[in-house]
């Protein structure tokens, strides 16, 4: 008689995701969208940052520091990304967090892929990263 193995579930690592949309997206999207091909048109090689360019077929990618320029639509961008993080971050570990808990949060990468008919990027992870978001100034239209 053979035994049927006994399979138990653990969601032990679950990776939760969150979706909203940006509160200024209509009033930054063209300047973002400006400064994402300005700063393309100056790049000179496909995959700027130079990490798994193997992986990355049919799309353009800046270096690790976009949202690091000195230009106030990028500048309120990211301090718009910061303020999600710190919602999303509040209402997952409010239960956990001091009552007195003052966060703060602090985007140290950030890079934008163009990304052209056909394009993708392969499976991948970002290691040591506590949080990772994506945000898609013009979404790919079929």
């Amino acid at each position: 008689m053979i035994d049927t193995p006994i399979i138990e579930e653990i969601n032990a690592w679950t990776t939760p995701l969150f979706v909203t949309t940006m509160p200024d997206h209509d009033f930054l999207k063209e300047a973002l969208l400006a400064a994402v091909y300005q700063q393309k048109s100056l790049q000179t090689t496909a995959i700027e940052s130079r990490i798994a360019p193997k992986a990355k077929h049919a799309l353009h990618e800046s270096t690790l520091d976009f949202l690091e320029i000195a230009d106030a639509n990028i500048m309120e961008a990211k301090r718009v990304f910061e303020e999600l993080i710190l919602e999303v971050a509040a209402s997952v570990n409010q239960a956990f967090w001091p009552e007195d808990m003052e966060a703060d949060a602090h985007i140290i990468e950030s890079w934008y892929h163009v990304t052209q008919s056909g394009g993708y990027h392969d499976v991948h992870s970002h290691p040591n990263c506590s949080w990772c978001g994506i945000y898609y100034l013009e979404p790919w239209r079929c």
